[in-house]
Order: C-alpha cells, then sequence, then structure tokens
C-alpha cells in the first residue's frame, strides 16, 4: 500500500501498472473504499484541485473476462493524505478604553498536519510582532488603534507551510483634551462669557458643562460659560468638563479649572 502526500488545490495524477493477463483484454478502473460504485475508468488516476474530502484510500482494479464467464482481477491500493491549512475563525472588533488591557486569543481548527502556530501582525507596522495565540496589549495606548492579523500556521513535510489569518480591528477609546482657561478679571456688572475648547476624543462627538467649586448648584450644560451683570458673589473657580460617550455606559471626561476675579 502506498500513501501519497499531495498539497490541497494541486492536481492529482497517479498511473497504475498492471501485466496483463489471459484473455489480454483487460479493464481498468478506480474505486474508492467503502464506496460500491466506480470512481474514474482508466489506469491513470486524476484530480485536479484536490481537496480535502479526497483524503481517503483509492483502489485500482484491473480485471478480464475468462472463458467461464467469471471475472479475474488484481488490485492495488494507495492512500491519499492531504495537507491543508487551519481554519482561523472570525475575529471581532475590539473598543477598549485607554490604558486597560487588551488580550485576545485567536482560535483556528487544526489543519493537516494539526500542529498550529500562531502570529499577530499589525497593518501598517512592519516591526510589530507577536508570536503565540493571544494578542496582549498591557495599558493600551490611542496610538495602538488600527488593524491587527492572525496568522495560524502549520509545515508541510515538504517544508511548505499552510497558512490561513482574520484580521480584527481595534478601536482605543479615549477621552477629549480641554484646552487651558485662563484667568478672567472682569468688573462688577458687565458679562461674562468664556468658551470651552477642547480636541475631540475617540468617539469624537463631545459635550461640555460648567461647575462651579463650592457650589454644588450650579451647572451650565454648554461649551460658552454665561455670566451676564456678574455681581461679587460670581468670583470664584470654575470648572469646564467636556467628555464623550463610550457607548456601553462609560465616559471619557477631562476637565479644566478658571478663576474669575470680579473686579
Amino acid at each position: 500500500m502506498e500513501n501519497i502526500v499531495i498539497v490541497e488545490g494541486a492536481e492529482l495524477i497517479v498511473n497504475c501498472s498492471y501485466t496483463v493477463g489471459y484473455p489480454v483484454r483487460t479493464t481498468v478502473f478506480w474505486s474508492i473504499l467503502g464506496y460500491q460504485d466506480t470512481f474514474q475508468m482508466g489506469s491513470i488516476l486524476t484530480i485536479t484541485d484536490i481537496q480535502r474530502d479526497s483524503h481517503r484510500m483509492f483502489i485500482c482494479v484491473a480485471e478480464n473476462t475468462l472463458s467461464s464467464g467469471n471475472k479475474g482481477h488484481s488490485n492495488a491500493s494507495i492512500i491519499i493524505d492531504v495537507l491543508y491549512p487551519p481554519t482561523v475563525n472570525a475575529l471581532f472588533q475590539q473598543n477598549i478604553s485607554e490604558g486597560t488591557d487588551l488580550n485576545v486569543t485567536c482560535k483556528a481548527k487544526p489543519g493537516n498536519p494539526n500542529s498550529t502556530m500562531f502570529i499577530w501582525t499589525k497593518n501598517g507596522n512592519l516591526g510589530f510582532k507577536q508570536n503565540g495565540a493571544t494578542l496582549q496589549l498591557p495599558k493600551i495606548q490611542r496610538n495602538s488603534s488600527g488593524t491587527y492579523i492572525c496568522t495560524a500556521e502549520n509545515s508541510y513535510n515538504n517544508k511548505e507551510k499552510g497558512t490561513d489569518s482574520q484580521s480584527m480591528d481595534v478601536n482605543v477609546l479615549y477621552p477629549p483634551a480641554v484646552n487651558t482657561l485662563s484667568q478672567q478679571n472682569v468688573i462688577e456688572g458687565r458679562s461674562l462669557n468664556t468658551t470651552c475648547h477642547a480636541e475631540p476624543g475617540n468617539p469624537n462627538s463631545t459635550a461640555f458643562y460648567w461647575t462651579k467649586v463650592g457650589n454644588s448648584g450650579f451647572e451650565q450644560n454648554r461649551a460658552t460659560l454665561q455670566l451676564p451683570k456678574i455681581q461679587r458673589n460670581s468670583s470664584g473657580t470654575y470648572k469646564c468638563t467636556a467628555e464623550n460617550n463610550y457607548g456601553y455606559g462609560e465616559k471619557g471626561t477631562d476637565s479644566q479649572f478658571m478663576v474669575v476675579n470680579v473686579l
């Protein structure tokens, strides 16, 4: 019994050699172990673009018809060992807050041979590579956003490798950054209008609100603090807070303080 090793997708051609008997008229055909029907007529077994489901035993049968009407036959068998890569399971986008740890394990259905190695790379970053099934990004930062690729591979006997990959987007969420605010000196009775600015975070939709230190009842929900006809009791420290919504009940926030001095 012969064992033929072939990589999935290749063309298989096997010639069945035989010595004629008597009568010399000979019929040759191929069958598959466990199946009654003839798989292919002729001495040459040909399978183009061979697939993993062809991993089975094929039998070559040569036969002639004797004068008695009975069949004289001889056969030989081969086992087709189809090599194929592992199949990586689908990966899903990871939305993660900046500063937390990201650990994602890549899984794959084994190929043939079934020993599997995993490698993580990053699109657009040739210097990034992690060996192993689990991608580990501790205390992740915003510059780690991007598309990561998990590749699973096995080694064929002929030193060729079988590979399969899946990509995964990592979306690092981070808060807006409020610009520095300067002290405001304003004459009593005049109006104060100060707008708070911020560099957008991720996501970039930003909401602003103002509060006052020591006055829990004061709040203005907008980017511009408005204090018309200001009075001396409005002196104090005000805080502008910018926030974005991460989408799963968590928010990113940043704040800056501003002193108001009523003259």
